[in-house]
């Protein structure tokens, strides 16, 4: 097949004549000139806004493909040069626009990255990628590396495609790649966003953990025009529900910790007794006839039930023991998902000492955040979900929510689940924690109809489109704001293999180690079930695929807006304090003390009377920590050294 498009001619054919070569685009002259042509046309984008060609049996169909003569279009990633034979080549890695098939070929001419090449050639598995050494995780996963032995290589130059939006989203639910090990959003795809008109405010809301805010300064601070809110996605812990489970749960095993209570009440008079008679013998000069040969014997006998106390008290310790692993704690309590928009304004901290602007909601949000990092860290129930989560309890948040927008969140939101659980009652006396309620894509709760606690109420999309209906109705009914969110885990749609990949192989790498089934592990993580950055017109293709009318998408719409009107930003939010705290150390004069330990080391290295050029050095470095009060990390820095060296402690440079 031959495309012709402003004077560049695409010879483009597929192995199987059935198969449809499909052209994403929004340039409608180029989509009218391709279907003139026959040529099928999407008038969507890719990720990277090229227009893509692509071979869908190449793609989906890789094994099958293997050795067979192939022509197809490829996208440059990387060019590694090299010299075989006293000839410059030059190995390309490549992949299939807006897919996840990758291959190498060599050139004996140089390509860039990004750049489209015809190809023609043959498939065949990379015997080096391929070999029996590999990772474990390789092994896992299955993954297999392809080369292309390219017959022809033709360069093919392609119109880039800006993308365009009828209206940006405000989206209140989006992580980046600080929620680790789950999320791929950078900050630099982000500003893409917005300059492209996909996002007018966004919050980031990455989960259990603030430490993006930095990056988010750096690129969305003041001098920003970007409206990007500092939110958080914490793990909360209905700590009142947690007290209720502890305390039944020693009501329950009441009757052994009162048994080892009075065992060891027994153990304590069972050795006065034994004192007692140790007394007796020790003090008591003269004895009646008989009287000591009793004594001694009353003490052997002592003795005997102390160490017979000793064993029962053991058994009873040992079955406490087991017993009190099975306690409710943190580790065991349900944790649900809670969204902390920033909204407070900016205050004015003054004591004797120190005067700077902050905000209390950040300040706020630190301290819950530490907390839940420290006192609140605790082990997931399910084993699917890995690792410790840094929980914070209910009651901490209500003291300061006040600092907040606080949003339902997902369906792990406390009061969709219980609305997901058919608990209305229990919803009732949760949604005034709340300020709005999330609807999301159903593809993220597609899980529902997956497990098996789930799956008879949730059989199908369909009970999906009901139960974001019903989280609808029940926040309206209850007065409060409902709104669209991406839950975003990435940019775009095109990118879901990656999460997907990443997904199957950190969790499988985990659960290999531990002899987990893998099947279902790897089928959870498909590659359609992860979540992107819904544009406004994609939200208002999901909400309609789920019923919701023109005017509800539209009331949706504006909820967003208005929730991220009322919080604040990082361009006119004090994230951290400009003003410079510095540590005391009472009797210390640090201004004074630190040259002092400076040219002490200085004559211990180079001498009584070290050369002019060094302690001009010194002076000059000396006098910049001065001019900016940076003394201290200095001062710090010798005392650690000096405690560690005392400690034997081995002390050396960073390079």
């Amino acid at each position: 097949m031959k495309l012709n498009y402003k004077n560049v001619e695409l010879e483009v054919m597929v192995v199987e004549e059935k198969e449809k070569i499909l052209v994403k685009t929004q340039n409608l002259e180029l989509a009218k000139a391709l279907r003139e042509q026959g040529v099928e046309v999407l008038m969507k984008h890719t990720i990277d806004s090229f227009v893509s060609f692509y071979n869908l049996t190449l793609i989906d169909k890789k094994k099958g493909l293997v050795y067979q003569n192939l022509k197809t279009i490829g996208r440059v990633l990387k060019v590694n040069p090299f010299f075989a034979k006293g000839k410059q080549l030059y190995n390309l890695s490549l992949e299939t626009p807006g897919k996840r098939s990758l291959f190498y070929t060599t050139s004996k001419e140089e390509y860039k990255p990004g750049d489209f090449l015809y190809l023609e050639g043959t498939l065949e598995p990379d015997a080096y990628k391929n070999r029996e050494n590999r990772s474990k995780l390789e092994k896992i996963i299955g993954f297999e590396y392809y080369k292309f032995n390219a017959a022809k290589i033709k360069l093919v130059e392609l119109e880039l495609v800006k993308k365009e939006y009828k209206r940006p989203r405000y989206e209140l639910h989006l992580h980046t790649i600080h929620s680790q090990r789950d999320a791929h959003i950078t900050h630099e795809q982000l500003e893409h966003a917005f300059e492209e008109g996909k996002l007018a405010v966004t919050a980031i809301t990455n989960h259990g953990i603030n430490n993006c805010f930095p990056d988010s300064v750096h690129h969305f601070g003041e001098k920003s025009k970007r409206k990007v809110i500092p939110a958080v996605e914490i793990y909360a812990v209905d700590d009142l529900e947690l007290k209720k489970e502890q305390e039944l749960w020693e009501l329950e095993n009441h009757e052994y910790f009162q048994q080892l209570e009075e065992l060891n009440q027994t153990m304590e008079e069972q050795e006065l007794v034994i004192e007692t008679f140790k007394t007796q013998l020790e003090t008591q000069a003269v004895f009646a006839k008989g009287e000591k040969t009793i004594i001694k014997d009353q003490l052997k006998l002592a003795n005997q039930t102390v160490r017979d106390l000793k064993k029962e008290i053991k058994a009873v310790e040992e079955q406490v023991k087991v017993l009190t692993k099975t306690k409710p704690s943190r580790g065991d309590a349900k944790r649900y998902h809670l969204v902390l928009l920033v909204k407070s304004e900016e205050s004015t901290y003054k004591d004797e000492k120190y005067e700077f602007a902050y905000n209390p909601g950040i300040y706020e949000l630190n301290k819950l955040i530490t907390a839940a990092n420290t006192e609140g860290l605790a082990q997931p129930v399910l084993k699917k979900w890995m690792g410790t989560r840094p929980t914070v309890s209910l009651s901490d948040l209500m003291k300061v929510k006040e600092y907040f927008v606080i949003g339902g969140a997902c369906t792990s939101g406390i009061v969709n689940d219980a609305l997901i659980e058919g608990d209305e009652e229990k919803a009732k006396q949760l949604i005034e924690i709340f300020d709005y309620l999330e609807v999301q894509p159903l593809m993220n709760n597609v899980y529902l109809t997956e497990e098996p606690d789930y799956k008879e109420r949730y059989p199908d999309l369909e009970s999906l489109k009901q139960l974001n209906r019903k989280i609808y109705d029940f926040a309206k009914t209850n007065g409060k704001l409902v709104c669209f969110t991406s839950d975003a885990h990435l940019m775009e749609k095109e990118e879901q293999f990656k999460r997907a990949l990443f997904k199957k192989s950190y969790i499988s790498m985990i659960l290999g180690r531990s002899g987990e089934d893998l099947t279902k592990v790897l089928s959870d993580n498909r590659e359609e079930k992860q979540p992107w950055l819904h544009s406004y017109e994609e939200m208002v293709q999901e909400l309609t695929n789920q019923g919701f009318s023109e005017t509800e998408i539209e009331e949706l719409y504006q909820n967003e807006k208005q929730i991220a009107e009322t919080c604040r930003y990082f361009n006119n939010t004090t994230i951290f304090p400009k003003q410079m705290f510095i540590p005391e150390f009472p009797g210390v004069n640090v201004k004074e003390e630190l040259p002092k330990i400076v040219y002490k080391n200085i004559t211990k290295i180079y001498g009584p009377e070290p050369d002019e050029l060094i302690l001009a050095r010194v002076k000059e470095e000396l006098e910049a920590l001065a001019k900016r009060d940076y003394e201290f990390i200095y001062y710090v820095s010798a005392r650690l050294v000096a405690e560690s060296e005392a400690l034997n402690y081995p002390v050396g440079s960073r390079g």
